[in-house]
């Protein structure tokens, strides 16, 4: 049930070995580049995780050590340094929603629909929290904004455009004015 128990411990393990347990819990061959950072890692797991929570686990270590994951197809993760993500696509998803995103530094690209806000008032709100810059963009003539960082991330960014992208209320004020001098039909 659980894929890394509580009090699991690894002390100066090098990335490698890492590595091998992270394509044990993904069930998929890596190919890793030849440029990656000579790294080690030291934890203990203080929680039982599940199967999820440690793929979870294991690729926010590696983002923490400057390492990509980027799933290629069913089969294959690339492993690459994290400064030539953007030579590569991440995960992309037809729509951005919270709960379809994983809780990761994996990372992941996808449209999200505007409701209310002007596009470029979005942009100027999520820049700042972006880890990369170009991390958003704004399709011309449309409300659709391109979204492309870290799941958790981009789970921070939906949070807060759920704030924010809202229809607001117009609130109206009426008045009863009587005519004195002039018939309705006239005005």
């Amino acid at each position: 049930k659980y894929a890394i128990r509580r009090g699991h411990n690894m002390q100066g393990i090098p990335l490698a070995t890492l590595l091998e347990e992270y394509a044990l819990l993904t069930e998929k061959t890596l190919i890793l580049a030849q440029n990656l950072p000579k790294v080690t890692f030291d934890f203990k797991a203080n929680n039982d995780l599940t199967h999820e929570e440690s793929k979870s686990f294991y690729e926010t270590l590696l983002m923490q050590r400057a390492i990509a994951v980027i799933p290629q197809g069913d089969k294959f993760i690339k492993v690459i340094p994290s400064t030539e993500v953007v030579k590569n696509p991440p995960v992309y998803y037809p729509v951005l929603e919270y709960d379809a995103l994983p809780d990761s530094e994996v990372l992941v690209m996808g449209p999200y629909t505007l409701k209310a806000i002007d596009p470029v008032i979005a942009l100027e709100l999520l820049a700042g929290f972006a880890k990369a810059p170009n991390a958003i963009s704004v399709v011309a003539d449309s409300d659709v904004l391109f979204i492309r960082d870290s799941a958790v991330n981009v789970k921070r960014m939906l949070l807060m455009l759920e704030q924010v992208d809202v229809e607001i209320a117009i609130k109206e004020e009426y008045e009863l004015v009587k005519i004195r001098y002039a018939l309705s039909a006239d005005i």
